[in-house]
């Protein structure tokens, strides 16, 4: 039976396309817009000539780069919630109290934002001394990096509790499904993050204002606009069908509450996760290394 309607925390997946875009303010349409265009006169391939080779509307080679970078953080936080309530389903192998899934996760990810606004705007602002700015960029750099760390730790806590779960019998289909779903979309979103990473690191020490400067030895990752699209909006584009398509409230429970028995086949409603622990305490160690 769908429960894709009924599920309240998975709401998040839903037409995320449609409400942040109006809800940008018009200096973020305006340099997001700017950053699809890279510098125009570099550009041979351009967005003008993209949309007219592409079987889409051309309102969607403008409005994609001003919606993608918000597309990434959004899917993960629904695969931090997805995987919290994958493990409050198994709650016998899961790693970490399920509920400190996402606020372990998403804080480090809150924290990645946050270095990225301040590295942006501080490497941005042309009243900023030279060091202010080299500490911008390298913020930047940090945070692009923590990322990459952030999606590797995550998948690997994913894929150890699956073969715990396999190892004892109780590796359901559903979750199998849920699962896999999870890591095409982490996949994707690692796509998007590494291509970010190459190209910014690729850009971070060119200096446009110098008259000297030679554009034609940018990397082709700046020069060329294909790259954005095959390597940032397209993976963010199937994961949105991807997230819909194989939504995680058609194969668990409502409630999370309900867990799986340890047979492998009864479901049973109980009063959910308890940590013996205090909540300060599984919040600063969730994985209770204090314990080991």
């Amino acid at each position: 039976m769908l429960r894709r309607r009924s599920n309240p925390l998975f709401l998040i997946l839903r037409w995320t396309c449609c409400f942040i875009s109006p809800l940008q303010k018009d200096d973020e349409q305006t340099i997001f817009s700017t950053s699809s265009s890279r510098y125009p006169p570099l550009n041979p391939f351009s967005t003008e000539q993209l949309s007219s080779l592409l079987p889409f509307p051309r309102c969607i080679s403008w409005t994609a780069p001003s919606l993608t970078p918000f597309l990434s953080p959004v899917y993960e936080l629904a695969n931090y919630i997805t995987l919290g309530r994958v493990l409050y389903y198994i709650p016998y192998h899961s790693p970490l109290h399920p509920g400190r899934v996402i606020t372990t996760f998403g804080g480090v990810s809150a924290i990645v934002e946050i270095l990225t606004a301040q590295g942006a705007f501080r490497s941005a602002n042309k009243k900023n001394s030279q060091s202010e700015k080299d500490a911008g960029k390298a913020m930047l750099k940090a945070a692009l990096v923590i990322q990459l760390g952030v999606i590797i730790a995550f998948v690997t806590l994913a894929v150890r509790f699956q073969l715990t779960c396999k190892k004892n019998g109780v590796l359901v289909q559903k979750v199998k499904t849920v699962l896999y779903t999870l890591y095409a979309s982490m996949g994707l979103i690692l796509i998007r993050t590494i291509f970010r990473t190459v190209e910014y690191f690729s850009i971070a020490d060119f200096d446009f204002s110098s008259s000297d400067t030679n554009t034609q030895t940018l990397s082709p990752i700046i020069r060329y606009e294909w790259f954005f699209y095959v390597f940032e909006l397209v993976p963010m584009l199937i994961n949105t069908f991807l997230l819909n398509a194989r939504h995680p409230a058609m194969f668990l429970p409502k409630k999370n509450t309900v867990y799986l028995a340890k047979d492998g086949v009864t479901e049973i409603e109980g009063p959910g996760y308890k940590d013996r622990r205090g909540f300060v305490v599984t919040l600063l160690d969730p994985f209770d290394l204090v314990g080991l």
